[in-house]
């Protein structure tokens, strides 16, 4: 038998009865409860996915009693409740306010029914009791007063005898399913052709229609191609020139790489620079205006400092990063201003910082000035 699956799903709605004394509190065996309508309903369903057999259900609502009736579609057995009255499966646990049996039916119908929909969610299940007999749990999810909760009914059904002649009605209601599905396949397929062929021929007279107009298309586009294959002519000699444009372009991006600065403030010792206009492969970094190497190669370095000493041990400091690539120290000579200048030639990379730091007051304007003499 199928493994037992427990999950929920949404009752169906049901349309509440109306009482002539609402009752207090509600109870699952008012007189609303019963019924003497008949009501019926057959179908299949499953309680586990593939390879667990498919069964064909009977529910029968008669005088107020439910049976529920079972049939394994591959093996034939089937089994069935005995005639089950409200309060046989309709509990103070799980009972639904104001639902008459004909509203549980329904449920229990829709339960059924939708199994195949998702069979990893499957709020049903159909296993083995005791004593040879078995049992099929239902499980509904129900609103109540905006809050859901889960009620669960159990029904015992037990084996029938099934004679040879009742298993040939079932594998002839079995083939007659099959009928009627492939009847309905078709129908839908004809249906589907039928719709294809009109759309097909809607398109042929579509096409033939536009043939018409297509000769005079195809002059235009003829026309407009020797166009197009006489500015491609022109086209040849602008796309020469700017190929030689980007060409000398290139030349001067991997050669030409110089950049000026000058300076008149300190940021604590930190000279600070300004760009004077020229400057390729380097720009001023941040509020402390240090430089950042954009382009990457050995560069000579020429720093030119306008200072007023203050003390004999000023010295003016070129730095890479954290390194201290060159130092000079300004001569001092007391009230007169002096000028100290470095240069070197040092390996940067792309994104290197090159500061100057001096303790000496700045004087005029300094000035820095970065050449580019090798990749």
């Amino acid at each position: 038998m199928a493994p037992q699956t427990t999950s929920s799903i949404a009752s169906a709605s049901t349309e509440p009865t109306v009482h002539s004394d609402p009752p207090t509190p509600p109870s699952p065996l008012s007189e609303d409860s019963t019924s003497t309508e008949f009501l019926g309903f057959e179908g299949t369903t499953v309680f586990a996915a593939l390879p667990a057999p498919t069964y064909r259900y009977s529910l029968t609502l008669k005088n107020g009693n439910l049976r529920i009736w079972l049939e394994d579609c591959d093996s034939k057995e089937q089994w069935c409740t005995r005639e089950l009255k409200f309060d046989d499966y309709v509990k103070l646990s799980n009972s639904i306010p104001d639902a008459t049996a004909a509203d549980y039916v329904e449920c229990f119908r829709e339960v059924l029914d939708n199994s195949h929909d998702d069979v990893s969610n499957i709020p049903s299940a159909f296993n083995h009791h005791k004593n040879g007999v078995f049992q099929l749990d239902i499980t509904v999810k129900i609103q109540v007063l905006r809050r859901s909760r889960v009620a669960k009914y159990s029904f015992i059904l037990e084996p029938i005898s099934v004679e040879r002649i009742d298993v040939l009605e079932s594998k002839m209601r079995d083939l007659q399913d099959e009928v009627d599905a492939l009847r309905e396949e078709g129908e839908e397929a004809t249906a589907e052709h039928n719709a294809a062929v009109q759309g097909l021929e809607d398109v042929v007279k579509t096409l033939r229609q536009d043939l018409s107009d297509r000769g005079l298309i195809i002059d235009e586009l003829r026309g407009m191609v020797n166009n197009v294959l006489q500015d491609m002519d022109n086209r040849g000699v602008m796309v020469s020139k700017l190929q030689e444009e980007v060409k000398a372009l290139r030349v001067v991006n991997d050669s030409a790489v110089v950049f000026q600065a000058k300076a008149t403030t300190k940021l604590n010792d930190v000279i600070r620079w300004e760009p004077t206009g020229l400057g390729f492969g380097a720009s001023v970094n941040g509020v402390d205006a240090v430089v950042r190497v954009i382009t990457p190669g050995t560069y000579h370095a020429t720093v030119v400092v306008n200072h007023q000493a203050s003390e004999f041990n000023s010295v003016v400091q070129l730095k890479k990063g954290n390194e201290c690539i060159q130092t000079a120290y300004c001569g001092f000579e007391q009230g007169h201003g002096g000028s100290t200048s470095l240069s070197c030639i040092t390996q940067v990379k792309k994104g290197d910082h090159l500061a100057v730091l001096s303790n000496a007051s700045l004087a005029s304007t300094s000035y820095l000035t970065l050449v580019r003499i090798d990749k």
